[in-house]
């Protein structure tokens, strides 16, 4: 997040594409805008119906494929 904060997106985009989805949540969750506030509230009481391990896995499976294709971008130097 370090390089989206001083502006240097496309380097913030090949070291961690999820960093932007964390600066969207932290300054959404900053503001606190009631409608989104609604939506969350909303989608976190559908979310914790569900057991933990079907809430952590999706989260880390999206957090592996990541880290997976960022090792492949930087071995290969295709992308």
């Amino acid at each position: 997040m370090g390089a989206i904060s001083i502006g240097q997106f496309d380097q913030a985009w090949s070291l961690n594409p999820l960093a932007f989805v964390v600066c969207i949540v932290a300054i959404l969750w900053a503001l606190q805008i009631a409608p989104i506030n609604g939506f969350v509230r909303k989608a976190s009481t559908i979310f914790r119906r569900f057991p933990l391990a079907l809430q952590v896995t999706p989260l880390m499976a999206l957090y592996g494929i990541a880290w997976i294709a960022a090792i492949a971008r930087f071995n290969s130097g295709t992308f």
